[in-house]
C-alpha cells in the first residue's frame, strides 16, 4: 500500500488525501491467490463503482417486485438474507479452494 501511496502522491505532506482512494483500490483489486477481491470476500458482491450507480438496483425495487409477486416484505428480507449468506459461503469456499491451489503451485516450484 505504501508503494500505491507513492505512486499517487506529489507532496509528502498530502498523502492522508489518498488513503481513501488508494484503500478502495486496493480492497477492489483481484488478489491472484483467491482469484476474488477483498470487497467481495467481505460483502458477498462486487463493488458498485460510482460510474455504475445510476444502473445498480436498489433495495427498494427489489422489495416492491417482491411486494407484486404477493410475498410479505419480511418473507421476502429474510429469503434475500439467506441467499446473500449462502452466497457468501461459496465465494469463500471457491477462494478458499483457490488459494489452496496457489500454495501447491508455490510448493511444487519450491522442490
Amino acid at each position: 500500500m505504501i508503494w500505491s501511496l507513492q505512486k499517487v502522491i506529489e507532496t509528502e505532506e498530502e498523502w492522508d488525501l489518498c488513503i481513501k482512494p488508494v484503500l478502495f483500490a486496493y480492497r477492489t483489486s483481484k488478489q491472484v491467490s483467491s482469484k476474488y477481491t477483498r470487497f467481495e470476500l467481505l460483502y458477498g458482491h462486487k463493488p458498485c463503482f460510482p460510474n455504475e450507480l445510476e444502473t445498480a438496483p436498489t433495495a427498494q425495487n427489489e422489495t416492491t417486485q417482491s411486494e407484486e409477486e404477493g410475498d410479505s416484505s419480511n418473507e421476502a428480507f429474510d429469503d434475500a438474507v439467506a441467499k446473500h449468506i449462502e452466497l457468501c459461503r461459496d465465494i469463500r469456499s471457491a477462494a478458499k479452494a483457490n488459494i489452496e491451489v496457489a500454495q501447491n503451485k508455490l510448493a511444487e516450484e519450491d522442490l
